[in-house]
């Protein structure tokens, strides 16, 4: 074996999704990476699987790597709790060589920590185990100095063990959806963007993903660069008339008070945050009554801000409902905010093109103003050659349909995916309208209303987010089916999405495997 595990540093990220201190841990979900993260030099017959342990194992050899050569030592990093201890890095025995502080009573409050420390001893009993505990205040230069310790005080053969609990939030779907995003992310290994993710210990992680970059690494690692585009679409927001009533009364928060979560996680941990803003925001606007000439508080834009809202659609029968002048001071309010937004109420012209970074929104209307639908191709065309991913929002369609109208929205949305769009979501129809998969690319043409006062039928109070990730050779979209009653929206229970789901599939014609798909809760494309 020679040179080939003379140096060797591998990282291992195990997620456990549990009650920490039970010690419960069961159920074996594994996903295997061979040889895409570490490439060796010889003998394919040694190849080391990298793995990322999703949820709960009991038996340790089930992930840890079968390899003919025994380690010379581990690091097993896990956040420390209960925290314990005076210091933010802390050992259960002093380690003199990187300066840790040790802490019996760190260790003893630990009990999953300590179960799974146990289980490695018994699979590795001549390795020499060196736990260590980080506090979530652990500073970036207290993690690197410590990184720099390790590569320069341990050489040899050296495995890295990370245990990081993912997200844990008040629905499993949205769970479900937030762990898929920082699964996704954490393949790149950049110890950059930890903070960013919705994980219970970010500073375990990026002491992980710096040791990777160290000397003690050996071989050519992989880094995915292919990471996900995250959206968390929602369909109309009209932030005016009664709904404007019910916020003055009970506070601006009421009409997000039971769909957003603890910390607003409902909102949180995309790249982008998107609505279709159907009004102006213009002076106090206009609360109460039944007027069809919408306008809302100048208020509403830091409201939206608040809620992680960071781009708006403005392309709607509604966007000028204050004038062409009430259009400028709804840029202006947003601008101010930092709100982002896209789209012309009449045209499709470079007003219509949000980018940024990889990626770009182009929000087009057809309702009151008729779209040049070769004006929208075109522009298409072009936003297309500059961006990986691609999405067009666009308000169509013919109210309270729940099947989309071939002309109007199935041919044109057929259009818009032949010019380049990824994905196209729609809204205008105030209730959930079908999806179609065509050529491995989705179009949904409505998401129903997302904050409305409609509520004299229960359809209008019916609605549709979408929770999407982009890669170069997929789209994932996990349906969240919601109810709203006064303005208040709130995600559906199971009993009422079992149901909710077998409506939304009548509303199209699906393939056996498509109506699985949703019966999951999702639907999932690939090229």
């Amino acid at each position: 074996m020679g040179k080939l595990f003379n140096l060797i540093c591998l990282i291992i990220v195990a997620f456990f999704v549990y009650q920490y201190h039970s010690g419960d841990i069961t159920n074996t979900d594994i996903l295997r990476y061979s040889s895409e993260y570490i490439e060796l030099e010889e003998d394919e017959e040694d190849q080391i699987d990298v793995v990322i342990l999703k949820n709960k194992t009991n038996d340790l050899k089930n992930f840890l790597i079968e390899s003919p050569n025994d380690f010379d030592q581990i690091f097993l990093i896990a956040e420390n709790h209960s925290w314990q201890g005076r210091d933010a890095i802390l050992s259960n025995n002093k380690i003199g060589a990187l300066n840790i502080r040790s802490s019996f009573w760190a260790f003893e409050k630990e009990k999953g920590f300590y179960y799974k420390l146990k289980l490695i001893e018994n699979y590795f009993p001549k390795t020499k185990i060196l736990p260590i505990l980080i506090k979530d205040f652990a500073s970036t230069d207290d993690l690197d100095n410590l990184a720099d310790k390790i590569a320069t005080k341990y050489n040899g053969k050296t495995l890295i063990i990370a245990l990081s609990d993912l997200s844990k939030t008040y629905s499993d779907q949205l769970t479900k959806f937030h762990d898929e995003i920082n699964l996704e992310m954490i393949k790149s290994l950049d110890s950059e963007i930890v903070f960013d993710l919705n994980l219970d210990s970010a500073p375990v992680l990026y002491l992980a993903f710096e040791l990777s970059e160290k000397p003690l690494f050996y071989g050519e690692k992989f880094v995915s660069t292919d990471k996900p585009l995250s959206i968390m679409a929602f369909g109309d927001m009209m932030l005016g008339r009664y709904v404007r009533t019910l916020m003055d009364r009970y506070g601006k928060d009421y009409i997000f008070e039971n769909i957003r979560g603890k910390d607003n996680e409902f909102f949180k941990n995309t790249d982008v945050v998107f609505g279709n803003l159907e009004g102006p925001i213009k002076g106090h606007g206009r609360s109460g009554g039944t007027s069809m000439v919408f306008a809302f508080n100048e208020d509403i834009s830091d409201f939206l801000k608040k809620y992680n809202f960071n781009l708006v659609s403005l392309a709607n029968n509604h966007a000028v409902d204050a004038g062409w002048s009430g259009r400028d001071t709804t840029i202006d309010a947003l601008n101010k905010s930092g709100v982002d937004w896209c789209g012309h109420p009449s045209e499709a012209d470079p007003y219509s093109v949000y980018y940024k970074d990889n990626f770009a929104f182009v929000c087009l209307h057809d309702v009151t103003f008729k779209l040049d639908d070769n004006a929208a191709v075109e522009l298409i065309k072009e936003v297309r050659k500059k961006v990986d991913y691609l999405i067009v929002t666009i308000h169509w369609g013919y109210e309270y349909q729940h099947t989309a109208s071939f002309g109007n929205q199935i041919e044109p949305g057929r259009a818009f995916i032949d010019a380049g769009a990824d994905m196209v979501i729609g809204h205008h129809p105030h209730v959930v309208q079908n999806f179609e998969i065509y050529k491995n690319k989705l179009i949904f043409y409505s998401l129903g209303n997302f904050v409305f006062d409609q509520y004299w039928s229960s359809e209008t109070q019916e609605e549709l987010a979408l929770g999407i990730i982009m890669q170069e050779d997929r789209i994932k979209v996990y349906l969240f089916p919601m109810k709203s009653k006064m303005s208040q929206s709130r995600l559906m229970n199971e009993v009422e999405k079992k149901a909710w789901f077998e409506e939304f599939i009548s509303y199209g014609d699906y393939s056996e495997s498509t109506k699985n798909q949703i019966h999951n809760g999702f639907i999932e494309v690939k090229d």
